[in-house]
């Protein structure tokens, strides 16, 4: 008896199993049975099924209805949700394949539903009722064959009696998670798709209304560059929108139409960045909004987790910079309430618009935390992101109509006042302007304005038409009223257009414009200034017109009485100067007959120099005129001798030369001198050794300080530093040794080359002097060694020599071959700044860049027996050791041998 109610019991028990999971019992899946539950299909209803998994297999439904495949276990949906992955022996596994499978059975129904699947990690295949109804992306078993996308998936369902076999292949090898993050929703179909156009609009509204609202800022920061807040507030809506866009169900419907499936990872990259820029610009937004009340500490620790987290998602895949994704989460839910704080102090300080935007500034953080919670499966709501960022684009908004509102009504009431005030003043004004016109109209100076056309505009003053001439009139070209020519019109169209373009400051736009113009005989001063509207943009140039023909006149007056005043002072050297410069031109004649271009223009080049250092500037430039032809004649060096004797005709009765005169050499003997010969005659007597000191008295009477020879070096050497925009200090030691100056006039002569070349390519800018004194040091020093050598040496503190531009320079130029060059010592590649020719400048300037100036001294040393050395150290300095032998030199050397 007992028996028969064990066996019973174990039947009954059976039975209730068999009533209680059917489905276990027909084919062994899991089941969720849902035909006595209400389902609520027109919102959606989701599914949480529990599914049999296969770890690291993927079959298919016939090979699962075969036998075929080892059941790994059964995890239910939220295990998917929770853990992003595949529980499996423990172990978390957001890497890899599987397959799993599912039963559902629904209520009957007489029309289709709507299967949809949320978004995917994965990439996967699946099949309802052993039908293959889709497959995103590419399913494999390595990172190599796998490839996610991001597509959503949607598939018509008909419930079936015995219900309905959901298998689904699964593969992820490189994203965050793996499997069904989400449940599979069912929908009514016309339900389904109707909340899908709505939700389409919805996210096509909301992102176009966040780039409108971008690109508005981005233009109000534009022409108020002084306002931040707009800048990060258009940045803030231009990275929501786009993250938004590329959220959007409907933004990659549309793109995979058009294209391709979405790529899944740049998906997921651009919502990642999307979210930590977005969090970059706001907080940089709302701290430039209301700097006061933000903490520095609360900007500082957000925005800069935020940039390092933004490197940590650009420079790793996804399944590492999610491991950091809930931590930055919860920096931005800690952050959030200080946020709040700080903005209701802006309420209690009265900030403009703080209450409005507080409000838009919960919604928006209420959304978000909405969000980080449903990531974290914490809550099962819905996507808030884009609804609170609409709240809270709807307040600012709100904000800007109230300022646009304030501020019409601020202009409204301006407006009144200014009429009002209009009706007293329109008398005075005209009464104002008629007196200020009548003193315009007869002043001595020319006003006029000109607009970005550079076209003369109404109101010019009569005086214009005086100093211009009659063609002056409203539309004109103001370049066409001047003598210009092309090159001439070109830069002064270019000056012009810089005042206009407003790109630097002021005063360095307006220096361009140049200050006289010759028009016929008269010269024309202009002087400018900016006229700018009410939002500081230039709008016209008004330009002052006079008549400065008189004052150049006296200028040039000046300059030539202080040339004249130069040369009395320097007479001797100076008549010496115009001989030696007549006795070189007219030795270029035969140069010329022999087709040496290089020595004449060695010549000139000298010539050109040393007039400018006597202050003639007009002769500088005439031979600076005639050195710039390609090929020189006779006839230039005619009008060069020609030029030279005019001044001397001109200006000879004042300086006291005479230009038949000047082949004389004259000599100033001192009373000292003649005692010193008549002593030295007493004790030699009639022999010999009166010769001898004949001879040696001679020699010292012909003999002039050094200085007499080297002319007014430093204001030449203060006009080239001037020029070149340098600073430097220029120092001469020796200057009164006595030379021979028929021996020595030619190098010294010459020597002002070395010390330019030391200012214009040795002397740095007084920016990139480093740690030495913005004034560069040039030093000259004269001195006779024990053999009687004349020692000049010409040092400065700049940047040395450079050896490998020289060695480039010189391969250019064929001044040298790369073999020889490769056997040259330092020394010797220092050298070749002296051949003729060689220059390091790539365009040629008053001062250097023909390669003769330097090249003229060596030739002159050299011809004297003499040597030059140089010596040169990297950002130290260059020294010149030229050594030149006297005539006591070579009559100390004739003894010795």
């Amino acid at each position: 008896m007992g028996r028969r109610h064990a066996l019973g019991f174990c039947l009954g028990l059976g039975l209730l199993v068999s009533a209680l999971w059917p489905s276990f019992a027909q084919t062994g899946v899991p089941t969720l049975d849902l035909r006595q539950s209400p389902l609520d299909l027109k919102r959606g209803f989701a599914l949480n099924p529990d599914w049999e998994f296969y770890w690291q297999q993927l079959l298919s439904p016939e090979e699962l209805q075969a036998g075929k495949g080892l059941l790994s276990g059964v995890l239910n949906q939220e295990v998917f949700q929770k853990y992003e992955g595949v529980l499996h022996q423990g172990v978390n596994q957001k890497r890899g394949y599987l397959t799993i499978r599912s039963r559902i059975k629904l209520p009957e129904m007489p029309q289709p539903i709507v299967l949809s699947l949320g978004k995917l990690s994965s990439s996967f295949r699946i099949w309802i009722d052993g039908k293959l109804v889709g497959e995103i992306g590419t399913v494999g078993t390595n990172s190599d064959n796998a490839k996610a996308v991001f597509q959503p998936f949607l598939f018509e369902l008909q419930a079936r009696p015995d219900g309905n076999e959901i298998v689904m292949q699964l593969s992820n090898f490189k994203n965050y998670g793996l499997g069904p993050l989400r449940p599979l929703v069912i929908f009514e179909k016309q339900a389904f798709f109707t909340k899908r156009q709505q939700k389409m609009l919805l996210d096509f509204f909301l992102v176009g209304a966040a780039f409108v609202m971008s690109f508005y800022h981005f233009a109000l920061y534009w022409i108020r560059r002084s306002e931040p807040a707009a800048f990060y507030f258009g940045l803030f809506c231009f990275v929501n929108a786009l993250r938004a866009m590329v959220m959007s169900e409907g933004f990659v419907t549309t793109y995979e139409a058009n294209f391709e499936p979405f790529p899944y990872g740049a998906s997921t990259l651009i919502e990642m960045l999307g979210f930590t820029l977005a969090v970059i610009c706001f907080y940089q937004f709302v701290t430039a909004l209301y700097p006061k009340e933000v903490p520095k500490f609360l900007r500082i620790a957000v925005v800069s987790l935020s940039y390092l987290y933004t490197a940590v998602i650009l420079t790793t895949d996804g399944h590492f910079y999610i491991r950091f994704l809930q931590p930055y989460q919860l920096l931005i839910l800690i952050a959030g309430p200080v946020m709040v704080y700080s903005l209701l102090l802006a309420i209690k300080r009265r900030r403009e618009g703080a209450r409005i935007f507080v409000l838009g500034f919960v919604l928006l953080f209420g959304a978000v935390v909405n969000d980080i919670l449903l990531h974290n499966g914490i809550v099962s709501t819905f996507d808030m992101a884009t609804i609170g960022l609409f709240a809270f684009l709807l307040a600012q908004s709100i904000i800007l109509a109230k300022r646009f509102a304030r501020a019409f009504e601020q202009v409204s009431i301006a407006e009144k006042e200014i009429r009002t005030l209009n009706d007293d003043l329109e008398l005075k004004v005209i009464e104002r302007t008629h007196t200020i016109r009548t003193i315009l109209d007869n002043v001595r100076s020319g006003f006029l304005m000109i607009d970005s056309e550079y076209r003369i505009m109404d109101g010019f003053t009569k005086s214009c038409w005086e100093i211009l001439g009659p063609q002056v009139a409203s539309k004109v070209q103001l370049v066409d009223l001047l003598d210009l020519s092309s090159r001439e019109k070109m830069l002064l169209e270019l000056a012009l257009r810089q005042a206009f373009d407003d790109m630097m400051p002021e005063d360095v736009t307006l220096a361009q414009i140049p200050s006289r113009f010759h028009l016929g005989r008269k010269v024309v001063g202009v002087q400018g200034s900016v006229v700018r509207n009410s939002l500081g943009k230039p709008e016209a140039l008004l330009l002052s017109i006079s008549d400065a023909s008189q004052l150049v006149k006296a200028e040039q007056e000046s300059t030539k009485n202080k040339s004249l005043l130069k040369i009395i002072s320097e007479k001797t050297s100076f008549r010496s100067f115009i001989k030696d410069s007549l006795d070189s031109l007219n030795g270029c004649m035969p140069l010329l007959e022999q087709q040496n271009q290089k020595e004449i223009s060695m010549v000139l080049h000298t010539l050109k120099g040393n007039f400018a250092l006597y202050g003639l500037e007009p002769i500088a430039a005439f031979i600076h005129e005639i050195e710039e032809k390609r090929v020189l004649s006779k006839v230039d060096i005619k009008a060069i001798v020609q030029t030279v004797e005019e001044f001397i005709t001109l200006n000879g009765g004042i300086l006291g030369l005479e230009t038949h005169g000047l082949e004389k050499d004259t000599y100033e003997v001192a009373g000292d001198s003649l005692q010193k010969l008549e002593s030295d005659l007493q004790k030699a007597g009639p022999s010999r050794g009166v010769l001898l000191a004949l001879n040696s008295w001679v020699r010292e009477v012909r003999m002039v300080p050094v200085r007499e020879l080297l002319g007014p070096i430093e204001a030449n050497v203060e006009r080239v530093a001037d020029a070149l925009g340098k600073h430097v200090d220029f120092a001469i030691e020796g200057a009164e040794l006595r030379v021979d100056p028929h021996r020595m006039r030619l190098p010294l002569k010459n020597l002002i080359h070395a010390v330019i070349n030391s200012i214009d390519h040795g002397i740095e800018y007084p920016e990139e002097r480093g740690d030495k004194d913005p004034s560069g040091q040039v030093k000259i020093s004269f001195c006779y060694d024990e053999l009687a050598y004349l020692k000049v040496i010409v040092q400065d503190d700049g940047r040395g020599l450079d050896l490998d531009l020289i060695r480039q320079h010189a391969l250019n130029k064929g001044l040298v071959t790369a073999q020889e060059i490769e056997k040259m010592a330092e020394p010797e590649i220092q050298a070749l700044i002296f051949r003729q020719g060689f220059s390091t400048k790539s365009d040629v300037s008053e001062f250097s860049g023909r390669g003769v100036g330097i090249a003229a001294l060596d030739y002159a040393v050299r011809s004297l027996g003499g040597q030059i050395r140089v010596y040169s150290k990297s950002h130290e300095g260059t020294v010149i050791d030229i050594s030149i032998p006297t005539e006591q030199t070579l009559e100390l050397l004739t003894g010795i041998a």
